[in-house]
Protein backbone atom coordinates (compact mmCIF):
# COMPACT_ATOMS: atom_id res chain seq x y z
CA UNK A 1 0.00 0.00 0.00
CA UNK A 2 1.16 3.67 -0.83
CA UNK A 3 2.22 5.54 1.97
CA UNK A 4 0.64 8.42 2.85
CA UNK A 5 2.10 11.95 3.67
CA UNK A 6 0.23 14.07 5.57
CA UNK A 7 1.31 17.97 6.10
CA UNK A 8 3.52 19.00 8.98
CA UNK A 9 1.94 19.32 12.18
CA UNK A 10 2.78 23.24 13.77
CA UNK A 11 2.75 23.83 17.62
CA UNK A 12 -0.71 25.46 18.71
CA UNK A 13 -0.04 28.65 20.64
CA UNK A 14 0.67 28.72 23.96
CA UNK A 15 2.07 24.76 23.41
CA UNK A 16 5.97 24.18 23.35
CA UNK A 17 7.42 27.09 22.20
CA UNK A 18 4.37 29.24 21.65
CA UNK A 19 3.52 31.50 18.44
CA UNK A 20 5.75 30.20 15.42
CA UNK A 21 8.56 31.88 14.33
CA UNK A 22 8.47 31.78 10.26
CA UNK A 23 11.65 33.73 10.19
CA UNK A 24 13.34 30.65 11.59
CA UNK A 25 11.71 28.13 9.60
CA UNK A 26 14.41 26.40 6.96
CA UNK A 27 12.35 24.26 4.56
CA UNK A 28 13.72 21.21 3.52
CA UNK A 29 14.25 20.17 -0.22
CA UNK A 30 12.92 17.04 -1.80
CA UNK A 31 15.88 15.68 -1.85
CA UNK A 32 17.20 15.85 1.81
CA UNK A 33 14.37 13.65 2.72
CA UNK A 34 14.97 10.10 3.61
CA UNK A 35 12.15 9.43 0.63
CA UNK A 36 14.74 10.35 -2.00
CA UNK A 37 17.18 7.57 -3.07
CA UNK A 38 20.51 8.00 -2.73
CA UNK A 39 23.59 7.06 -4.39
CA UNK A 40 26.12 8.16 -2.42
CA UNK A 41 26.89 10.74 0.33
CA UNK A 42 24.95 14.47 0.38
CA UNK A 43 26.37 17.63 -0.37
CA UNK A 44 26.61 18.39 3.12
CA UNK A 45 28.35 15.58 3.44
CA UNK A 46 30.90 15.91 0.71
CA UNK A 47 31.98 19.67 1.98
CA UNK A 48 32.13 18.96 5.93
CA UNK A 49 34.92 15.98 4.60
CA UNK A 50 38.25 16.43 5.91
CA UNK A 51 39.19 16.86 2.39
CA UNK A 52 36.73 18.47 -0.23
CA UNK A 53 36.81 16.89 -3.50
CA UNK A 54 35.98 19.32 -6.03
CA UNK A 55 35.00 16.95 -8.96
CA UNK A 56 32.49 15.52 -6.19
CA UNK A 57 31.07 18.74 -5.58
CA UNK A 58 30.69 20.00 -8.95
CA UNK A 59 29.41 16.91 -10.36
CA UNK A 60 26.86 16.52 -7.61
CA UNK A 61 23.08 16.31 -9.17
CA UNK A 62 22.42 19.06 -6.42
CA UNK A 63 24.89 21.70 -6.36
CA UNK A 64 23.39 24.24 -8.81
CA UNK A 65 19.99 24.13 -7.18
CA UNK A 66 21.66 24.77 -4.28
CA UNK A 67 23.99 27.62 -5.23
CA UNK A 68 20.52 29.25 -6.40
CA UNK A 69 19.32 28.73 -2.20
CA UNK A 70 22.07 30.67 -1.10
CA UNK A 71 23.49 27.33 0.61
CA UNK A 72 26.46 29.71 2.62
CA UNK A 73 28.81 26.50 3.06
CA UNK A 74 28.86 25.80 -0.89
CA UNK A 75 29.14 29.05 -1.84
CA UNK A 76 32.10 29.75 0.48
CA UNK A 77 33.95 26.99 -0.63
CA UNK A 78 33.37 28.01 -4.61
CA UNK A 79 34.92 31.17 -4.22
CA UNK A 80 37.92 30.68 -2.41
CA UNK A 81 40.53 31.85 -4.48
CA UNK A 82 42.25 27.96 -5.05
CA UNK A 83 38.42 26.59 -5.93
CA UNK A 84 37.20 29.63 -8.00
CA UNK A 85 40.73 29.22 -10.26
CA UNK A 86 40.38 25.43 -10.30
CA UNK A 87 36.82 26.28 -11.84
CA UNK A 88 37.96 28.72 -14.54
CA UNK A 89 40.46 26.35 -15.54
CA UNK A 90 38.10 23.71 -15.81
CA UNK A 91 35.64 25.77 -18.00
CA UNK A 92 38.33 27.22 -20.62
CA UNK A 93 41.46 24.85 -20.01
CA UNK A 94 39.65 21.59 -20.09
CA UNK A 95 41.52 18.50 -19.40
CA UNK A 96 40.26 16.47 -22.51
CA UNK A 97 39.98 12.49 -21.88
CA UNK A 98 39.83 11.46 -25.70
CA UNK A 99 39.18 7.76 -24.54
CA UNK A 100 35.84 8.59 -23.67
CA UNK A 101 32.72 8.88 -25.85
CA UNK A 102 32.66 12.02 -27.18
CA UNK A 103 29.43 13.70 -25.32
CA UNK A 104 31.52 12.93 -21.88
CA UNK A 105 34.60 14.74 -22.53
CA UNK A 106 33.50 18.16 -22.42
CA UNK A 107 30.76 17.34 -19.14
CA UNK A 108 33.33 18.75 -16.45
CA UNK A 109 34.02 21.69 -18.11
CA UNK A 110 30.31 21.80 -18.85
CA UNK A 111 29.50 21.61 -15.67
CA UNK A 112 31.87 24.48 -14.11
CA UNK A 113 30.88 26.49 -16.95
CA UNK A 114 27.26 26.08 -15.50
CA UNK A 115 28.23 27.22 -12.16
CA UNK A 116 30.34 29.56 -13.40
CA UNK A 117 27.70 31.21 -15.55
CA UNK A 118 24.61 30.94 -12.71
CA UNK A 119 23.18 34.72 -11.15
CA UNK A 120 25.45 34.73 -8.21
CA UNK A 121 27.19 38.31 -7.34
CA UNK A 122 29.29 35.99 -4.80
CA UNK A 123 30.86 33.81 -7.63
CA UNK A 124 31.04 36.95 -10.12
CA UNK A 125 33.38 38.38 -7.67
CA UNK A 126 35.24 35.94 -6.85
CA UNK A 127 36.44 35.30 -10.23
CA UNK A 128 37.61 39.27 -10.49
CA UNK A 129 39.41 39.28 -7.16
CA UNK A 130 41.43 36.11 -8.58
CA UNK A 131 44.54 37.45 -10.42
CA UNK A 132 44.64 34.42 -12.30
CA UNK A 133 41.15 34.27 -13.29
CA UNK A 134 40.91 37.59 -14.08
CA UNK A 135 44.66 36.85 -16.89
CA UNK A 136 42.91 33.90 -18.17
CA UNK A 137 39.44 35.67 -18.82
CA UNK A 138 41.52 38.32 -20.72
CA UNK A 139 43.45 36.73 -22.67
CA UNK A 140 41.66 33.09 -23.39
CA UNK A 141 41.15 34.36 -27.03
CA UNK A 142 44.60 34.17 -28.16
CA UNK A 143 45.21 31.12 -27.09
CA UNK A 144 45.48 28.29 -29.77
CA UNK A 145 43.47 25.62 -28.37
CA UNK A 146 40.12 27.24 -28.50
CA UNK A 147 37.33 25.83 -30.20
CA UNK A 148 33.63 26.31 -30.95
CA UNK A 149 32.34 24.66 -27.38
CA UNK A 150 34.96 26.77 -25.33
CA UNK A 151 34.37 29.57 -26.97
CA UNK A 152 30.47 29.39 -25.36
CA UNK A 153 31.69 28.41 -22.33
CA UNK A 154 33.76 31.54 -22.70
CA UNK A 155 31.06 33.71 -23.61
CA UNK A 156 28.44 32.49 -21.24
CA UNK A 157 31.06 33.56 -18.58
CA UNK A 158 31.56 36.78 -19.80
CA UNK A 159 27.99 37.38 -20.50
CA UNK A 160 27.83 36.89 -16.81
CA UNK A 161 30.38 38.88 -15.62
CA UNK A 162 29.00 41.66 -17.42
CA UNK A 163 25.29 41.58 -16.22
CA UNK A 164 26.38 41.38 -12.38
CA UNK A 165 29.86 43.46 -12.13
CA UNK A 166 29.45 45.45 -14.91
CA UNK A 167 31.94 48.72 -13.97
CA UNK A 168 34.61 46.55 -12.80
CA UNK A 169 34.69 44.08 -15.65
CA UNK A 170 34.50 46.98 -17.71
CA UNK A 171 37.38 48.39 -16.73
CA UNK A 172 39.85 45.31 -16.98
CA UNK A 173 38.46 44.70 -20.86
CA UNK A 174 39.36 48.98 -21.58
CA UNK A 175 42.57 48.11 -20.51
CA UNK A 176 43.37 45.19 -22.28
CA UNK A 177 43.28 43.71 -26.37
CA UNK A 178 39.87 42.27 -25.82
CA UNK A 179 38.44 44.05 -28.78
CA UNK A 180 41.33 43.16 -31.21
CA UNK A 181 41.41 39.54 -30.13
CA UNK A 182 37.23 39.31 -30.47
CA UNK A 183 38.18 40.67 -34.10
CA UNK A 184 40.25 37.94 -35.11
CA UNK A 185 38.16 35.15 -33.40
CA UNK A 186 35.12 35.97 -34.92
CA UNK A 187 34.67 33.18 -36.61
CA UNK A 188 33.10 31.62 -33.33
CA UNK A 189 29.66 32.01 -33.79
CA UNK A 190 29.86 32.56 -29.71
CA UNK A 191 32.51 35.21 -30.35
CA UNK A 192 30.17 37.05 -33.12
CA UNK A 193 27.23 36.58 -30.27
CA UNK A 194 29.35 38.17 -27.39
CA UNK A 195 30.21 41.25 -29.22
CA UNK A 196 26.40 41.29 -30.21
CA UNK A 197 25.98 41.48 -26.47
CA UNK A 198 27.77 43.72 -25.83
CA UNK A 199 26.77 46.43 -28.19
CA UNK A 200 23.34 45.87 -27.01
CA UNK A 201 24.30 46.77 -23.21
CA UNK A 202 21.77 49.33 -21.40
CA UNK A 203 22.43 52.95 -23.02
CA UNK A 204 24.09 54.37 -19.70
CA UNK A 205 26.90 51.82 -20.52
CA UNK A 206 27.39 52.65 -24.51
CA UNK A 207 29.85 55.71 -23.42
CA UNK A 208 32.18 52.84 -22.30
CA UNK A 209 35.61 52.58 -24.52
CA UNK A 210 35.09 49.08 -25.82
CA UNK A 211 31.63 50.09 -27.14
CA UNK A 212 32.92 52.81 -29.03
CA UNK A 213 35.35 50.06 -30.79
CA UNK A 214 32.68 47.96 -31.82
CA UNK A 215 31.15 51.21 -33.35
CA UNK A 216 34.67 52.20 -34.97
CA UNK A 217 34.78 48.88 -36.29
CA UNK A 218 31.17 48.11 -37.29
CA UNK A 219 31.45 51.70 -39.28
CA UNK A 220 35.26 51.40 -41.04
CA UNK A 221 34.11 47.67 -42.38
CA UNK A 222 30.58 49.04 -44.15
CA UNK A 223 33.00 52.04 -45.37
CA UNK A 224 35.78 49.85 -46.47
CA UNK A 225 33.40 47.49 -48.07
CA UNK A 226 31.98 49.99 -49.96
CA UNK A 227 35.20 51.05 -51.40
CA UNK A 228 36.27 47.90 -52.27
CA UNK A 229 32.75 46.74 -53.95
CA UNK A 230 32.37 49.84 -56.14
CA UNK A 231 36.19 50.00 -57.29
CA UNK A 232 35.73 46.71 -58.82
CA UNK A 233 32.63 47.78 -60.23
CA UNK A 234 34.23 51.12 -61.72
CA UNK A 235 37.12 48.73 -63.42
CA UNK A 236 34.97 46.02 -64.69
CA UNK A 237 34.20 46.41 -68.08
CA UNK A 238 30.78 44.65 -67.41
CA UNK A 239 28.69 46.29 -64.90
CA UNK A 240 27.28 43.02 -62.81
CA UNK A 241 24.78 43.32 -60.48
CA UNK A 242 26.92 42.67 -56.63
CA UNK A 243 23.70 41.88 -54.25
CA UNK A 244 25.60 42.52 -51.46
CA UNK A 245 26.87 46.56 -52.77
CA UNK A 246 22.79 46.61 -53.40
CA UNK A 247 22.27 46.07 -49.75
CA UNK A 248 25.22 48.07 -48.30
CA UNK A 249 23.65 51.09 -50.33
CA UNK A 250 19.84 50.28 -50.36
CA UNK A 251 17.46 52.99 -49.37
CA UNK A 252 16.29 51.09 -46.71
CA UNK A 253 19.74 50.50 -44.88
CA UNK A 254 20.46 53.93 -45.31
CA UNK A 255 17.65 54.67 -43.50
CA UNK A 256 17.91 52.63 -40.55
CA UNK A 257 21.55 54.64 -40.69
CA UNK A 258 19.99 58.15 -40.37
CA UNK A 259 17.53 57.37 -37.75
CA UNK A 260 20.07 56.07 -35.77
CA UNK A 261 22.65 58.26 -36.26
CA UNK A 262 19.54 61.02 -35.11
CA UNK A 263 16.84 59.38 -33.32
CA UNK A 264 13.90 61.43 -33.00
CA UNK A 265 14.66 60.86 -29.06
CA UNK A 266 17.30 63.08 -27.62
CA UNK A 267 18.13 61.01 -24.80
CA UNK A 268 19.06 58.04 -27.21
CA UNK A 269 21.99 60.00 -29.07
CA UNK A 270 24.98 58.30 -28.81
CA UNK A 271 28.35 60.28 -30.21
CA UNK A 272 29.83 56.78 -31.54
CA UNK A 273 27.15 56.04 -33.55
CA UNK A 274 26.96 59.41 -35.28
CA UNK A 275 30.94 59.77 -35.84
CA UNK A 276 30.78 55.98 -37.57
CA UNK A 277 26.89 56.63 -39.14
CA UNK A 278 28.45 59.58 -40.65
CA UNK A 279 31.60 57.87 -41.83
CA UNK A 280 29.58 55.11 -43.47
CA UNK A 281 27.02 57.77 -45.34
CA UNK A 282 29.88 59.95 -46.86
CA UNK A 283 31.19 57.03 -47.68
CA UNK A 284 28.20 56.14 -50.06
CA UNK A 285 28.44 60.08 -51.17
CA UNK A 286 32.17 60.44 -52.18
CA UNK A 287 32.65 56.94 -53.74
CA UNK A 288 29.44 57.79 -56.35
CA UNK A 289 31.54 59.87 -59.04
CA UNK A 290 29.44 62.74 -60.15
CA UNK A 291 30.73 64.43 -62.81
CA UNK A 292 30.72 68.10 -63.08
CA UNK A 293 29.93 68.49 -59.37
CA UNK A 294 31.04 71.77 -57.24
CA UNK A 295 34.45 70.10 -56.16
CA UNK A 296 35.27 69.28 -59.77
CA UNK A 297 34.51 72.82 -60.44
CA UNK A 298 37.05 73.51 -58.03
CA UNK A 299 39.61 71.81 -58.55
CA UNK A 300 39.27 69.89 -55.35
CA UNK A 301 38.27 66.43 -56.42
CA UNK A 302 40.25 64.44 -54.03
CA UNK A 303 39.60 61.13 -55.75
CA UNK A 304 41.92 61.08 -59.55
CA UNK A 305 42.74 64.04 -61.48
CA UNK A 306 39.77 66.60 -62.07
CA UNK A 307 39.70 69.04 -64.63
CA UNK A 308 38.68 72.74 -64.11
CA UNK A 309 35.03 73.99 -65.51
CA UNK A 310 35.18 76.03 -68.56
CA UNK A 311 32.10 76.96 -70.87
CA UNK A 312 28.21 76.70 -69.74
CA UNK A 313 26.57 74.27 -67.66
CA UNK A 314 26.43 70.85 -68.79
CA UNK A 315 24.18 69.08 -70.37
CA UNK A 316 23.49 66.49 -68.52
CA UNK A 317 24.56 65.66 -64.70
CA UNK A 318 25.53 62.66 -65.43
CA UNK A 319 28.07 63.37 -68.55
CA UNK A 320 31.66 64.07 -68.70
CA UNK A 321 32.77 65.66 -71.80
CA UNK A 322 29.41 63.98 -73.57
CA UNK A 323 30.17 60.80 -72.43
CA UNK A 324 27.28 59.13 -69.78
CA UNK A 325 29.39 58.03 -66.51
CA UNK A 326 27.90 55.12 -65.05
CA UNK A 327 27.42 55.39 -61.52
CA UNK A 328 26.75 52.61 -58.77
CA UNK A 329 24.13 55.17 -57.12
CA UNK A 330 22.63 56.50 -60.34
CA UNK A 331 19.17 57.12 -58.46
CA UNK A 332 21.14 59.41 -55.89
CA UNK A 333 18.96 57.14 -53.41
CA UNK A 334 21.92 58.41 -50.59
CA UNK A 335 21.78 61.70 -51.52
CA UNK A 336 18.15 62.39 -51.08
CA UNK A 337 18.11 60.54 -47.65
CA UNK A 338 20.71 62.62 -46.27
CA UNK A 339 19.46 65.44 -47.96
CA UNK A 340 16.09 65.37 -46.05
CA UNK A 341 17.35 65.12 -42.98
CA UNK A 342 19.80 67.81 -43.66
CA UNK A 343 17.71 69.99 -40.58
CA UNK A 344 18.45 67.38 -38.12
CA UNK A 345 22.19 66.66 -39.05
CA UNK A 346 22.29 71.04 -38.57
CA UNK A 347 20.95 70.87 -35.42
CA UNK A 348 23.25 67.89 -34.12
CA UNK A 349 26.34 69.82 -35.42
CA UNK A 350 25.47 72.62 -32.90
CA UNK A 351 24.25 70.34 -30.21
CA UNK A 352 27.69 68.55 -30.55
CA UNK A 353 29.93 72.30 -30.19
CA UNK A 354 27.91 72.95 -27.21
CA UNK A 355 28.11 70.07 -25.56
CA UNK A 356 31.05 68.92 -23.06
CA UNK A 357 32.61 65.56 -23.13
CA UNK A 358 32.56 64.07 -19.41
CA UNK A 359 34.48 65.93 -16.47
CA UNK A 360 37.27 66.96 -18.79
CA UNK A 361 35.45 69.81 -20.62
CA UNK A 362 36.10 68.96 -23.88
CA UNK A 363 34.04 69.59 -26.44
CA UNK A 364 31.87 66.34 -28.40
CA UNK A 365 33.33 65.16 -31.16
CA UNK A 366 30.46 64.52 -32.86
CA UNK A 367 30.05 67.82 -34.91
CA UNK A 368 33.34 66.97 -37.22
CA UNK A 369 32.17 64.00 -39.72
CA UNK A 370 28.39 65.76 -39.42
CA UNK A 371 30.26 68.62 -40.68
CA UNK A 372 31.75 66.60 -43.22
CA UNK A 373 28.44 64.74 -44.50
CA UNK A 374 26.87 68.44 -44.58
CA UNK A 375 29.47 69.49 -47.20
CA UNK A 376 29.48 66.27 -49.02
CA UNK A 377 25.80 66.15 -49.41
CA UNK A 378 26.14 70.36 -51.17
CA UNK A 379 28.86 67.97 -53.47
CA UNK A 380 26.61 67.57 -56.09
CA UNK A 381 24.81 68.76 -59.27
CA UNK A 382 21.62 67.03 -58.63
CA UNK A 383 18.79 69.62 -58.59
CA UNK A 384 16.54 67.32 -56.14
CA UNK A 385 18.94 67.46 -54.11
CA UNK A 386 19.55 70.91 -53.32
CA UNK A 387 15.89 71.39 -53.34
CA UNK A 388 15.41 68.49 -50.32
CA UNK A 389 18.24 70.49 -48.48
CA UNK A 390 16.72 74.10 -49.13
CA UNK A 391 13.25 72.49 -47.42
CA UNK A 392 15.28 71.20 -44.63
CA UNK A 393 16.42 74.50 -43.77
CA UNK A 394 13.19 75.99 -44.84
CA UNK A 395 12.24 74.34 -41.18
CA UNK A 396 14.19 76.11 -38.74
CA UNK A 397 12.76 78.89 -36.92
CA UNK A 398 15.68 80.85 -36.82
CA UNK A 399 17.93 80.70 -40.45
CA UNK A 400 20.38 77.45 -39.70
CA UNK A 401 23.63 79.80 -41.61
CA UNK A 402 22.90 82.61 -38.86
CA UNK A 403 23.14 79.74 -35.96
CA UNK A 404 26.14 78.46 -37.77
CA UNK A 405 28.20 81.66 -38.10
CA UNK A 406 27.06 81.85 -34.28
CA UNK A 407 29.16 78.99 -33.91
CA UNK A 408 31.85 80.24 -35.64
CA UNK A 409 31.93 83.21 -33.11
CA UNK A 410 31.18 81.13 -30.03
CA UNK A 411 34.42 79.04 -31.21
CA UNK A 412 36.80 81.36 -32.96
CA UNK A 413 40.00 78.91 -32.43
CA UNK A 414 37.98 76.01 -33.99
CA UNK A 415 39.28 76.69 -37.61
CA UNK A 416 38.61 73.22 -38.82
CA UNK A 417 34.90 73.77 -38.60
CA UNK A 418 35.74 77.58 -39.93
CA UNK A 419 37.12 75.71 -42.91
CA UNK A 420 33.88 73.34 -43.65
CA UNK A 421 31.31 76.23 -43.60
CA UNK A 422 33.64 78.20 -45.80
CA UNK A 423 33.79 74.90 -48.15
CA UNK A 424 29.75 74.26 -47.75
CA UNK A 425 29.29 77.63 -49.09
CA UNK A 426 31.70 77.00 -51.97
CA UNK A 427 30.08 74.13 -53.10
CA UNK A 428 26.61 75.73 -53.46
CA UNK A 429 27.90 78.43 -55.40
CA UNK A 430 29.88 76.55 -57.54
CA UNK A 431 26.99 73.85 -58.43
CA UNK A 432 27.15 73.39 -62.21
CA UNK A 433 23.37 72.14 -63.11
CA UNK A 434 20.93 73.55 -65.76
CA UNK A 435 19.25 75.86 -64.15
CA UNK A 436 21.06 77.92 -60.44
CA UNK A 437 20.75 75.57 -57.65
CA UNK A 438 17.87 77.65 -55.47
CA UNK A 439 20.41 77.73 -52.57
CA UNK A 440 22.18 80.00 -54.31
CA UNK A 441 19.42 82.78 -53.89
CA UNK A 442 18.66 81.47 -50.40
CA UNK A 443 22.17 82.06 -49.45
CA UNK A 444 22.55 85.35 -50.78
CA UNK A 445 18.70 87.07 -49.41
CA UNK A 446 17.80 84.48 -47.01
CA UNK A 447 20.75 84.08 -45.49
CA UNK A 448 22.04 87.52 -46.19
CA UNK A 449 25.39 86.23 -46.40
CA UNK A 450 27.09 89.64 -47.32
CA UNK A 451 25.76 91.58 -44.11
CA UNK A 452 26.67 88.19 -42.08
CA UNK A 453 30.60 88.75 -43.55
CA UNK A 454 30.31 92.61 -42.81
CA UNK A 455 28.95 92.41 -39.45
CA UNK A 456 30.53 89.53 -38.19
CA UNK A 457 33.90 91.40 -39.42
CA UNK A 458 33.19 94.08 -37.53
CA UNK A 459 32.58 92.21 -34.02
CA UNK A 460 35.47 90.00 -34.60
CA UNK A 461 38.08 92.80 -34.27
CA UNK A 462 36.79 94.31 -30.98
CA UNK A 463 39.49 94.31 -28.32
CA UNK A 464 37.15 92.45 -25.99
CA UNK A 465 38.40 89.48 -27.70
CA UNK A 466 42.26 87.11 -27.58
CA UNK A 467 44.11 88.79 -30.73
CA UNK A 468 44.95 85.41 -31.53
CA UNK A 469 40.87 84.42 -32.17
CA UNK A 470 40.77 87.79 -33.83
CA UNK A 471 43.17 86.79 -36.23
CA UNK A 472 41.41 83.44 -37.15
CA UNK A 473 37.55 85.10 -37.39
CA UNK A 474 39.61 87.78 -39.86
CA UNK A 475 41.10 84.93 -41.84
CA UNK A 476 37.81 83.26 -42.06
CA UNK A 477 35.46 86.74 -42.75
CA UNK A 478 38.67 87.80 -45.72
CA UNK A 479 38.72 84.33 -47.13
CA UNK A 480 34.83 83.95 -47.36
CA UNK A 481 34.73 87.11 -48.82
CA UNK A 482 37.21 86.26 -52.16
CA UNK A 483 35.32 82.82 -52.59
CA UNK A 484 31.91 84.67 -52.76
CA UNK A 485 34.05 87.16 -55.01
CA UNK A 486 35.42 84.70 -56.98
CA UNK A 487 32.36 82.86 -57.70
CA UNK A 488 30.27 86.24 -58.68
CA UNK A 489 33.26 86.38 -62.22
CA UNK A 490 33.85 82.65 -62.44
CA UNK A 491 31.46 80.06 -61.50
CA UNK A 492 29.20 78.22 -63.63
CA UNK A 493 26.58 80.61 -61.76
CA UNK A 494 28.32 83.87 -62.10
CA UNK A 495 25.51 86.07 -63.46
CA UNK A 496 22.68 84.32 -61.15
CA UNK A 497 25.28 85.76 -58.45
CA UNK A 498 26.29 88.72 -59.77
CA UNK A 499 22.39 89.93 -60.05
CA UNK A 500 21.58 88.79 -56.97
CA UNK A 501 24.01 90.87 -55.11
CA UNK A 502 22.91 93.67 -57.39
CA UNK A 503 19.96 93.22 -55.75
CA UNK A 504 21.58 93.70 -52.34
CA UNK A 505 21.34 96.79 -50.40
CA UNK A 506 24.31 95.96 -49.00
CA UNK A 507 26.44 96.47 -52.70
CA UNK A 508 28.27 99.26 -51.87
CA UNK A 509 29.45 98.51 -48.32
CA UNK A 510 30.60 95.17 -50.12
CA UNK A 511 32.92 96.66 -52.43
CA UNK A 512 34.23 99.18 -50.41
CA UNK A 513 34.88 96.26 -48.35
CA UNK A 514 36.48 94.21 -50.80
CA UNK A 515 38.98 97.43 -51.72
CA UNK A 516 39.69 98.37 -47.92
CA UNK A 517 39.84 95.52 -46.07
CA UNK A 518 40.37 92.44 -48.72
CA UNK A 519 42.86 93.54 -51.22
CA UNK A 520 45.48 94.81 -48.71
CA UNK A 521 45.12 91.67 -47.09
CA UNK A 522 45.93 89.73 -50.26
CA UNK A 523 48.68 92.45 -50.79
CA UNK A 524 50.50 91.43 -47.44
CA UNK A 525 50.06 87.89 -48.33
CA UNK A 526 51.03 87.03 -51.68
CA UNK A 527 53.34 84.68 -51.75
CA UNK A 528 56.10 84.58 -54.60
CA UNK A 529 54.88 80.83 -55.60
CA UNK A 530 51.00 80.40 -54.71
CA UNK A 531 50.84 77.25 -55.76
CA UNK A 532 53.40 75.72 -53.83
CA UNK A 533 52.75 77.96 -51.22
CA UNK A 534 48.96 76.24 -50.66
CA UNK A 535 49.36 72.69 -51.90
CA UNK A 536 47.72 70.40 -50.18
CA UNK A 537 44.86 72.72 -49.03
CA UNK A 538 41.93 71.62 -49.31
CA UNK A 539 39.50 73.68 -50.98
CA UNK A 540 42.21 74.73 -53.92
CA UNK A 541 42.41 78.28 -55.59
CA UNK A 542 39.17 80.05 -57.57
CA UNK A 543 40.65 81.13 -60.96
CA UNK A 544 40.05 84.98 -61.63
CA UNK A 545 40.43 86.95 -64.46
CA UNK A 546 44.42 88.31 -64.31
CA UNK A 547 45.02 86.94 -60.39
CA UNK A 548 44.22 84.31 -58.46
CA UNK A 549 42.25 84.40 -55.14
CA UNK A 550 43.99 82.74 -52.09
CA UNK A 551 42.54 79.62 -50.99
CA UNK A 552 39.48 79.40 -48.86
CA UNK A 553 41.38 78.48 -45.52
CA UNK A 554 44.96 79.49 -44.94
CA UNK A 555 44.89 79.60 -41.37
CA UNK A 556 47.04 77.29 -40.57
CA UNK A 557 49.70 78.74 -42.76
CA UNK A 558 49.09 82.53 -42.38
CA UNK A 559 47.91 82.81 -38.23
CA UNK A 560 50.92 82.19 -37.30
CA UNK A 561 52.60 84.48 -39.96
CA UNK A 562 50.37 87.29 -38.46
CA UNK A 563 50.78 86.46 -34.87
CA UNK A 564 54.94 87.04 -34.81
CA UNK A 565 54.39 89.96 -37.47
CA UNK A 566 52.04 91.41 -34.46
CA UNK A 567 53.92 90.20 -31.66
CA UNK A 568 57.45 91.63 -32.67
Amino acid sequence: MAQILHPPKFPEEGVGRGLLNWQEVRFTMFWQTELASSSGPSLDDLLSAEKVNLDDVILDEFTIQEIRNGHEKLIDYLTSEEIIDELIVGALRPHIDESLPQKEQYKRAHQCTEILSLNNEALSMAILKSEESRKLLLNLLAEDNLNNLIASFYMKIVTQLLSKCTEQFLELLTKSNFMTLCLKRMKYSAVAELLYRIVSLPSDMEQQFFVRQVHDNVGYLWSELVRVLREVQYTAEDKRRDALMESLQSERNVRILMSRMLPDDPTKHCDSVKVNAAAILITLLETNFVPNCPSHQLGTEERGDSAQWIGGPPSSENELNGTLVWQPDAGRVVETVVAASTDRTVNAILESLQKSDGERGELSDAWYPLMQLLVQVLNTNHTETHQAVLAAFSSFLTNPFHLLFGAVLAHPLITVFHQQLARAIAFILYTASADPSPLIAYLIKDVDVLGQILNAYDSSQSSSLQKLARMTLRTFYINLAIVIRAARISSPNAATIDRLIKETEKESRWEEFLREVVAPYEEINKSDDVGAATAGVDVGMAKMENAEAPPIHVVAQQVTLDVFEELK
